[in-house]
């Protein structure tokens, strides 16, 4: 993963969360044509055990500033990002549990 911030280590499944904009191949730019520039930031999941790496989907529009991982139910993560959103989605499945939009850019987050 180029260009990437390593944010959360989730210790029960040996998994770091690592932020990125998603690869050109991930992108699909159109035959021929260069990819364009990050459109779509996701958290990847990168098992330090067995250096399997999986994707989380499009998360932002914009870069990830922030995520942590909900303390007490490790299978949900929060992200932020400057794309003025905040996000709680479930780490397993990617898929988005609630989002919420506000007025400036987010720079960080907590539980």
């Amino acid at each position: 993963v180029e260009k990437a911030k390593v944010f959360d280590l989730h210790h029960d499944s040996a998994t770091a969360l690592v932020a990125a904009a998603l690869e050109s191949s991930q992108r699909r730019p159109g035959a021929g044509a260069a990819a364009p520039p990050p459109s779509a930031y996701t958290l990847h999941k990168i098992n330090w055990l067995t250096r399997c790496k999986g994707s989380m989907g499009s998360l932002h529009s914009g870069p990830i500033m922030g995520c942590a991982i909900e303390p007490k139910e490790t299978q949900v993560v929060l992200t932020c990002s400057l794309d003025k959103t905040a996000r709680v989605s479930n780490i397993m499945s990617g898929n988005c549990v609630v989002s919420f939009t506000v007025p400036d850019p987010l720079w960080s987050c907590a539980w």
